[in-house]
């Protein structure tokens, strides 16, 4: 059996796995357990640091998203943002303690951490979206009805006031990230998700870019190497981006 690591305050607690691997129903995906979670062998996404596999919750047959990521390897690896200095693995727990403090309904829900030092990963069981994503990643696609556009945005204007209320800056805004999760939408991927003070405003400004290129706000985008930006604007903007995306699909600066 693994064991449980709690080196990080982000994932202090966890309990340990116990698994059983390389069972397979006839006519069924290949797939294995992990705690009470039936946990299918076949990728459903690939992030930056990690892939994401479905899996069911034997006790409940409620479904999950599972992250999974290798520990080796994200505390080998830079984290992909301009100017910063931590590792792949800072920002995963970073997440993991984002993700601890959201009660909302438009924002996604992590359910637990399972931590397996024996096999060095580690796994964030998140709800599932069973709708997808609200839009994909390509720059030209079929805009969304204007009412259905508009009862999307309130959604996820909603979960982005109760974040800030946080004093928690999203930074990768876009519809790539807003999941349709039981007919609601949520908005996901809190890996560039950062801490404000409320005690110091300056605290929400920031030299370090991290997002998406097409939803940053003009600021961001300078030369300069201490250019400072504001997290709470930029988000402001990239919902902006967002919504002009999903009426006309189509970036607005898309040439």
């Amino acid at each position: 059996m693994g064991a449980c690591n709690t080196k990080s305050n982000a994932i202090e607690g966890e309990s340990p796995p116990k698994k059983t691997s390389g069972q397979k129903d006839d006519g069924e995906e290949d797939w294995h357990m992990v705690n009470q979670y039936k946990m299918y062998n076949k990728d459903i996404g690939v992030g930056a640091y990690g892939h994401v596999r479905k899996a069911v919750d034997t006790n409940t047959n409620v479904t999950y998203a599972v992250k999974i990521f290798n520990m080796e390897q994200l505390n080998r690896r830079k984290s992909i943002s301009r100017r910063a200095t931590s590792t792949a693995l800072n920002l995963v727990e970073k997440e993991i303690a984002v993700m601890k403090k959201l009660e909302h309904p438009s924002c996604l829900k992590l359910i637990e951490v399972i931590q397996d030092d024996e096999e060095h990963t580690l796994c964030m069981v998140l709800e599932y979206a069973d709708g997808g994503t609200v839009m994909g990643d390509e720059p030209l696609q079929d805009p969304i009805p204007e009412s259905k556009a508009r009862e999307i945005f309130q959604q996820v204007v909603s979960g982005i006031d109760y974040l800030h209320s946080q004093l928690i800056m999203h930074r990768d805004i876009k519809p790539e990230n807003l999941l349709w999760v039981g007919g609601k939408v949520k908005l996901a991927d809190y890996g560039t998700a950062s801490f404000i003070s409320a005690d110091d405003p300056k605290s929400e400004e920031t030299e370090i870019v991290q997002g998406t290129a097409a939803f940053m706000a003009p600021e961001m985008c300078s030369d300069d190497s201490h250019h400072v930006y504001s997290m709470r604007k930029h988000d402001i903007w990239a919902l902006g981006v967002t919504l002009y995306q999903m009426v006309y699909g189509v970036l607005p600066f898309y040439r």
